[in-house]
């Protein structure tokens, strides 16, 4: 099989169960209702094909959790990472982080719910010097139910 596979076996048959067991994301159930094994079988196969472009390109899918150098991340009084109050299911969701082999990270989240770069908490990491691109085409969770938004600090030296 060519298609890029996640450090972790459980997240990526997490992810084609979502996918096959019908996760409603916008629409709700009317929508599941609608949807046939074709349509199904169609994102997965889109799903493996965006893996693999992306795999082609250098990028490797990874684990996102909270940590030192890590977008959102806080730590807590007992002295453990946690996301930002307010972050997890707002922001954060279906998060993954893509190393490239050239060094590069990228923390991507897709949440389901529409593009809207106006979000608080995206305000907050461009303060804080994160790039924030919105990447529907890169989703890999659940296209085009959820929204790809890459994350990553701009290369040193770079303008």
């Amino acid at each position: 099989m060519g298609y890029l596979q996640l450090e972790n076996s459980v997240d990526e048959e997490a992810n084609l169960r979502c996918v096959l067991n019908g996760s409603p994301g916008r629409g709700g159930m009317a929508a599941l209702a609608a949807r046939s094994a074709a349509d199904d079988i169609a994102r997965v196969v889109d799903i493996m094909a965006r893996k693999e472009r992306l795999r082609a390109a250098g990028w490797r899918v990874r684990d996102w959790r909270p940590g030192p150098r890590t977008p959102l991340a806080t730590r807590d009084p007992s002295r453990f990472w946690q996301w930002r109050s307010g972050a997890y299911h707002s922001l954060v969701d279906h998060q993954y982080r893509l190393t490239h082999r050239d060094g590069r990270v990228v923390y991507v989240t897709e949440p389901y719910w529409g593009p809207d770069r106006d979000h608080p908490l995206i305000a907050t990491l461009r303060q804080e010097g994160w790039i924030v691109v919105f990447r529907p085409e890169l989703g890999l969770w659940n296209p085009p139910s959820t929204t790809a938004i890459w994350i990553y600090r701009a290369p040193i030296g770079a303008d």
